[in-house]
């Protein structure tokens, strides 16, 4: 989890660093996300066209029983990677409309010592997503996207791994749009 955490705030550094050398360059990025389950996120565009975006999520809760000779501990993990190259297809004066490819990977892992059980999990998405990207100001921004994605969900629980796979629409409601805030 700390990895995921340090990779971020590296590659945050090392695109500042490069759109700070690049004057005149059109290109910026900031802080934001696109995806709720990745909400702490960097988008960097590369050119006035095709940008990258990277985000990253995480959730983490324990148990533990202070009563004597009780099971102590329960424990359950999750984190999710969003990566996605957005492309602007069409451009108005405060609008984009982007064409964005992605693919999300996640785990979970919880441990529940009271009953005995231990759950893992690993998914992974291919999506496509059409989304509007919203200018409120020069370098703050709304969206909303919606699309197609294929996943595949592993159930690691058990002595024999179950596959689960959808094809599916995807699409948020108005309460979790996504955001960025450009800073460099």
């Amino acid at each position: 989890m700390k990895k995921l955490v340090t990779l971020a705030a590296a590659v945050t550094m090392l695109f500042g660093a490069m759109s700070a050398q690049a004057a005149g360059d059109p290109t910026m990025g900031g802080l934001g996300f696109h995806s709720t389950v990745a909400p702490i996120g960097i988008r960097e565009w590369f050119s006035d066209k095709l940008g990258f975006d990277l985000g990253v999520g995480f959730s983490s809760d324990g148990f533990k029983n202070k009563t004597p000779n009780a099971p102590t501990f329960k424990n359950a993990s999750t984190y999710f990677v969003d990566l996605g190259m957005p492309w602007i297809a069409k451009k108005w004066d405060k609008v984009n409309f982007i064409v964005r490819p992605g693919f999300q990977y996640g785990s979970l892992k919880d441990d529940d010592a009271v009953i005995g059980n231990t759950k893992k999990a690993n998914q992974w998405s291919v999506s496509g997503d059409f989304e509007v990207e919203v200018m409120l100001a020069d370098k703050f921004s709304v969206s909303a996207a919606h699309g197609i994605a294929f996943t595949q969900l592993t159930d690691k629980s058990g002595a024999n791994d179950r596959v689960f796979t959808n094809f599916s629409s995807t699409g948020e409601n108005f309460t979790s749009l996504g955001f960025h805030v450009y800073l460099w």
